[in-house]
């Protein structure tokens, strides 16, 4: 018998890790970059791998536990890379 609580939070999570994608791809398709063109790919690749690497570890089979939470800590590293970077720019931007 399987857990239904297990599914419908593997079905929320797909959700979400998609949902995660889609954000990313519209943050770095927004031409808006205060930053200017060289530097500004930067924080776009962080959020755009957070969100690849959370969306792989959602679509893995359940039997690679290891790979998934792998994955999912490499997610929380890109996304923090990423939120750290923005906060580089802006002090740059106000010096």
């Amino acid at each position: 018998m399987k857990n239904v609580n297990s599914n419908n939070n593997s079905a929320t999570a797909k959700w979400l890790a998609v949902a995660a994608m889609v954000l990313a791809i519209i943050y770095i398709i927004m031409p808006i970059d205060f930053d200017g063109p060289a530097i500004g790919i930067i924080d776009d690749f962080f959020f755009f791998m957070a969100a690849f690497c959370l969306c792989q570890s959602c679509f893995i089979s359940s039997e690679k536990k290891t790979a998934r939470r792998s994955l999912r800590r490499l997610s929380l590293i890109f996304a923090c890379l990423g939120i750290a970077w923005l906060a580089v720019l802006a002090i740059i931007i106000t010096i």
